[in-house]
């Protein structure tokens, strides 16, 4: 599962809109758009911050911890 389907799915679940995840991850609304998108990939550092914010842990290849 790539990141762009992992964080679809996971702020789905969190039931988050783009804002309350921006506010959160500290991460513009566009930037988590693209992302979310598959339009661009996020470096680690705003990965991290956008799991922390999920409450999940994204490893590499997918899964979820």
């Amino acid at each position: 599962m790539s990141f762009s389907e992992f964080l679809w799915v996971e702020r789905a679940k969190s039931r988050l809109t783009f804002n309350e995840l921006s506010q959160k991850a500290s991460v513009s609304v566009s930037a988590l758009k693209r992302i979310e998108a598959g339009k661009i990939e996020p470096k680690l550092s705003t990965v991290s911050r956008i799991c922390k914010a999920l409450g999940v842990v994204y490893t590499v290849g997918g899964g979820i911890i």
